[in-house]
């Protein structure tokens, strides 16, 4: 900038001399380290509160364990699989990871938390609402298939009633867990 005003054949002839003691020259120094002096200060803050922000998002309660977990994805597919073929291969897969010693708990889920979308969003109705309710206005849940063990294996406590049992199967009365906030609506 002060190249462009002065007499650039006169400036180097001093050897610079007069550039650098001119007083554009000192007051523009000084707005250049203030500024940089400012960018300084404003990047070491915002490290600061991005660091503050990462631990605190390391250790808030999210509901679920995220630590010493692995998952995996598996899918059975052919001719012979059926129903009851799944149920009966996914139930001794998890009895056999349960038995190995490195193994703290073992449990299956249809998708796994923050994958995607979550379950299917499904109609329900109470017993003590039926036919009391507009067909159109019938609320939804979000509905997931998981296996007994499942709460306890990914940390999320059950506040009340029982986890799902190796007994609870099509044919007995059927048995739903529900989150804290569907509890507290009803």
């Amino acid at each position: 900038l002060l190249l462009r005003r002065g007499n650039l054949e006169a400036m180097l002839r001093d050897g610079g001399t007069r550039t650098a003691g001119s007083q554009a020259g000192n007051r523009l120094q000084r707005v250049f380290v203030f500024l940089q002096a400012t960018l300084t200060v404003a990047i070491l803050a915002a490290s600061v509160l991005l660091f503050a922000s990462y631990r605190a998002m390391l250790q808030t309660d999210i509901g679920l364990g995220n630590r010493d977990a692995l998952t995996m994805n598996l899918s059975l597919r052919g001719p012979r699989v059926n129903s009851e073929n799944y149920r009966r291969f996914y139930m001794e897969l998890l009895d056999r990871l349960r038995a190995q010693p490195e193994v703290t708990q073992a449990a299956g889920v249809l998708l796994r938390p923050l994958e995607g979308s979550i379950g299917w969003d499904t109609k329900y109705t109470l017993e003590f609402e039926r036919g009391q309710r507009d067909p159109k206005r019938v609320p939804k849940a979000n509905f997931e298939v998981v296996t007994p063990g499942y709460f306890e294996a990914i940390g999320t406590p059950l506040i009340a009633g029982r986890d799902f049992q190796r007994q609870d199967t099509q044919d007995t009365e059927r048995v739903v867990i529900i989150s804290q906030g569907l509890a507290r609506h009803f």
